[in-house]
């Protein structure tokens, strides 16, 4: 949850492409919050609404790692929606951001 409240005061600055691209992020970070509160079917809808922005908005070009965010999203995807609970044991999602001429963070 804290995913989103961080990339929230980020949202409300910015426009166009940008704000949809970040939006995207935090609809993905609050299906984990929904997921780990049990609700599987809010998680389900939360990803795909996500995973749509990234994908739609060339969230790449943003500095997101958009394939390695959203491969490693897949298992949670398919456990949301087959009903399963949170699993600690499952990796969590790398969420990589390139800055041009600084490097590669990890977040």
């Amino acid at each position: 949850y804290e995913v989103h409240e961080v990339l929230e005061d980020v949202w409300r600055t910015l426009a166009g492409e940008r704000r949809v691209v970040v939006q995207g992020l935090i609809q993905i970070a609050v299906g984990f919050h929904h997921l780990r509160r049990g609700k599987p079917k809010s998680a389900v809808a939360l990803f795909a609404r996500g995973r749509a922005k990234l994908v739609a908005h060339d969230a790449a070009a943003r500095g997101v790692d958009v394939a390695a965010l959203l491969t490693d999203l897949g298992p949670w995807e398919a456990a949301a929606a087959a009903g399963e609970a949170w699993d600690e044991s499952r990796a969590l999602p790398r969420f990589v951001l390139r800055v041009a001429d600084a490097g590669r963070f990890d977040v």
